[in-house]
């Protein structure tokens, strides 16, 4: 699971909702995160809540005539398929993919690489002199706000505020 998984069980848990979190892995956000954050979150999410699932991938959703879901996942470590239901709603936080094919990018001869993300360089610079694209849809592999957020000053100190290497 990723930031944006964990955020959302965090507030739907503390707003007093039973919350479940699936996550393919052993811990959540084991891509790009501090190992002791993610180890300390792992040991205070196990005391506190949500109810954690962990090496579980999801296969299916179902609906009884109840209205209630019930979401089938698959076991990694036991390879069983698993259904866990009773649920009024499922939050899907499965990622992103970004729609910078819909910014018609290509009449100004913008390069995008085969999975749609832009193509910049360290700088934020695009492949067109003058174009500058920032975050989560680029190929830096920053998917955060705040990184984002951070690279867009750094842009806006080199552009307007003469620092070169900001």
């Amino acid at each position: 699971a990723g930031y944006i998984a964990v955020e959302m069980a965090g507030i739907f848990h503390g707003l007093g909702s039973e919350t479940h979190l699936f996550f393919r892995g052993d811990t959540v956000l084991r891509r790009g995160f501090d190992p002791y954050i993610v180890e300390t979150l792992m040991d205070e999410m196990q005391a506190h809540g949500p109810k954690l699932h962990p090496n579980c991938t999801p296969h299916s959703l179902a609906k009884d005539a109840s209205g209630k879901i019930s979401l089938s996942v698959s076991d990694k470590m036991t390879k069983a398929l698993l259904s866990v239901g009773g649920f009024d709603c499922v939050l899907l936080a499965i990622g992103r993919k970004p729609v910078a094919s819909q910014l018609g990018l290509e009449r100004a001869g913008v390069s995008l690489n085969k999975s749609g993300h832009i193509e910049v360089d360290a700088f934020e610079n695009t492949n067109v002199p003058g174009i500058y694209a920032i975050g989560d849809v680029t190929t830096t592999g920053y998917e955060l706000t705040p990184v984002a957020i951070a690279a867009g000053r750094r842009l806006a100190d080199r552009l307007f505020g003469c620092e070169a290497r900001a």
